[in-house]
């Protein structure tokens, strides 16, 4: 069943990734149609890709009848791996960089200026490494509903909307980023999913 759903669940994220990523620069892409579908390019957002591929995920197991709890605790893990991996690509990329910063470990990135920035992409991958082995613990120890995922949207949704104060990022609405924006909706998403499915008195 998997082999049905996966790539149902990657192409629906490659679209709400870039559809986001449009979304929130429509003011270029209003003007330069003709690079809305040249993803390859650059121009995909995590919390686009997120949505769209939960929702295949819901609606596949809806069809096929299955539990969508457990199949979103099974790739809870795997997707910090992919996170990590796609933060990796943003550094060897240049993408996706801190503000300035005079730590020693600060890098140039030439697609901003010839500055020395916080490298929040290396951050990003070590952290949701870290938060790789969390996961794979309570997704082994677990017995309750879709906790894997709650823990899952807790640690992103902490960790973007913190990460965020470093990035260089423009702010969208009451002092926050989009990327803030989102990390607040994925944390308010996984306490009702504790409270929903009782395992908001574990601890990893």
């Amino acid at each position: 069943l998997l082999n049905r759903i996966l790539p149902v669940i990657l192409l629906s994220s490659l679209i709400g990734a870039r559809f986001l990523a449009v979304l929130l620069s429509w003011e270029y892409y209003r003007f330069n149609p003709g690079e809305i579908t040249l993803f390859w390019r650059g121009g995909l957002v995590f919390h686009g890709a997120l949505g769209a591929g939960t929702a295949a995920a819901l609606i596949s197991c809806r069809r096929l009848r299955l539990d969508p709890c457990e199949l979103l605790d099974l790739l809870s893990a795997p997707l910090f791996i992919g996170y990590a991996l796609g933060r990796l690509g943003c550094l060897v990329n240049g993408c996706c960089a801190g503000i300035p910063s005079s730590l020693p470990w600060a890098m140039e990135f030439p697609l901003f200026d010839t500055l020395p920035r916080h490298p929040t992409q290396l951050y990003s991958a070590v952290i949701a490494g870290g938060f790789f082995f969390l996961i794979l613990r309570i997704y082994r120890k677990s017995t309750r509903r879709c906790r894997s995922f709650s823990w899952f949207l807790l640690f992103m949704g902490s960790y973007r909307f913190v990460i965020e104060f470093l990035r260089d990022e423009p702010v969208i609405w009451a002092h926050l980023s989009a990327g803030q924006l989102g990390g607040l909706v994925m944390t308010i998403i996984s306490i009702i999913l504790f409270i929903r499915y009782g395992g908001h008195h574990e601890t990893p």
